[in-house]
């Protein structure tokens, strides 16, 4: 923790300078899941709108290549009415291509009592 609160001053002393530090990563999609220690669980938003439910654990995997951003989700799940989740029975994952990805949700145990 103290190597980033020590870079993030870094950071601010190269701003009060007029300097615009160029961030590290390249993008978002390598900052999250470069940095995501801990299963996650993950609600991804489809281009055609549908959405897919899963955790993302230490058996998923996201892709680092920028021409191929791949998403394997290690569990899948359905979203009931009520907004539970429940496990699909028998699932060994999902593979999702990156260009069908809208967007990507997050949450973490301790925040998504319904799990």
């Amino acid at each position: 923790m103290g190597h980033f609160s020590q870079k993030a001053k870094i950071l601010q002393l190269l701003r009060r300078l007029g300097l615009s530090p160029m961030h590290p990563v390249p993008s978002a999609w390598d900052y999250k899941f470069g940095n995501t220690r801990q299963s996650v669980w993950v609600l991804v938003t489809l281009k055609d709108g549908s959405n897919v439910a899963g955790l993302f654990g230490s058996r998923s995997f996201a892709s680092s290549d920028v021409a191929e951003r791949d998403l394997y989700i290690q569990s899948v799940y359905q979203i009931s009415e009520t907004g539970l989740w429940e496990q699909v029975k028998r699932n060994d994952g999902i593979l999702i291509l990156g260009s069908e990805i809208k967007h990507i949700e997050f949450w973490s145990d301790e925040e998504n009592d319904n799990v």
